[in-house]
């Protein structure tokens, strides 16, 4: 490394050690300003006042958008050709979710699929593939979802973000390009190999590469429509599913685990003209209780089936599947 390469990269570390420590104390600092002004007694009982139906069509949805990601294994799996069963890779993605979801990608994303698939037998560069499949699955669906919200003006960010419309939409359509050129090389690029820092990425069929799309942007239209619900529908969809866009881009940045403090921060700051702040808070921390906190109660009994069926089953032979 030249010493005119140091100080850039040295800034950057500078950075990213600090920038997470930035945005999670503008996130509280946010949600103590607000919170001065909040009767909590009024946020506890809109939380405890949902109705039964409504909090079990949010348990639902939720259901749906973790069958969703959990499709994403499935094609890792017949995208490496794996002889193990869609239900066990099903399985193995509904614990790495919910753990990601609570604890960060370190050890949801990529801790337990490392443990999980090398007891089944998968090799390392194997088990890679599936992560870096699943990973690509899950942002290609984001990225079509936020490229057409923000792409075509159906949701606006707060005047007083400094980001403007425009500046908004160019990044979008970016977004959407991305998708597009992404489709279209996995249907005619004659180049079907890339390597990123030695990991060997072959890309994989369109039909595959649709199925991709498909079920990532299914995952994040159910992850939304729990929120929807739990808003009693007083805001229009499309508002609530590009303030959860917005949210899980913040919690990337900040590396906090379960997004705690920043996807209340932003559902406050971009609803709240529009929807009183206890029953914001209220949904957002009962959509905590469902997506979260739940889910990683059912994926704790489904880890321990895992755990303790894995020696029996390693590696389902293929007249099995």
């Amino acid at each position: 490394m030249s010493t005119a390469q140091f100080p850039v990269s040295a800034r950057w570390r500078l950075a990213s050690r600090w920038l997470p420590l930035v945005l999670m104390a503008a996130a509280a600092g946010l949600i103590i300003y607000k919170a001065r002004s909040i009767d909590w007694t009024t946020v506890a009982v809109a939380a405890r006042d949902y109705h039964p139906t409504t909090l079990l069509l949010g348990t639902a949805l939720a259901a749906v958008a973790y069958a969703m990601y959990a499709s994403f294994d499935v094609l890792g799996n017949r995208y490496i050709d794996s002889p193990i069963r869609s239900a066990r890779a099903a399985g193995i993605a509904f614990v790495s979710y919910a753990c990601n979801q609570n604890f960060g990608a370190l050890l949801g994303t990529v801790g337990l699929r490392l443990r999980l698939y090398s007891k089944l037998g998968l090799d390392y560069p194997d088990i890679s593939r599936i992560i870096v499949l699943s990973v690509i699955t899950n942002w290609l669906g984001y990225c079509a979802l936020a490229g057409t919200l923000f792409g075509f003006g159906l949701v606006s960010v707060p005047t007083g973000w400094g980001i403007g419309n425009n500046l908004l939409q160019a990044g979008a359509w970016l977004l959407l390009l991305a998708v597009v050129g992404y489709l279209v090389a996995c249907a005619w690029s004659r180049q079907r190999t890339l390597y990123i820092r030695d990991q060997r990425i072959e890309l994989p069929a369109l039909r595959l590469a649709a199925s991709q799309l498909a079920a990532s942007t299914l995952h994040w239209l159910a992850a939304g429509a729990v929120l929807y619900v739990l808003l009693h529908a007083q805001i229009d969809f499309f508002s609530v599913l590009g303030t959860l866009l917005l949210t899980s881009i913040a919690v990337v940045i900040a590396h906090i685990p379960g997004g705690i403090g920043i996807i209340e921060g932003v559902f406050v700051a971009v609803l709240s003209p529009r929807m009183q702040v206890a029953e914001i808070l209220a949904a957002v921390l009962t959509f905590r209780a469902i997506f979260y906190l739940g889910a990683l109660l059912v994926a704790g009994l489904v880890y321990l089936a895992l755990e303790t069926n894995a020696p029996a089953t390693a590696l389902d032979k293929a007249s099995k599947a």
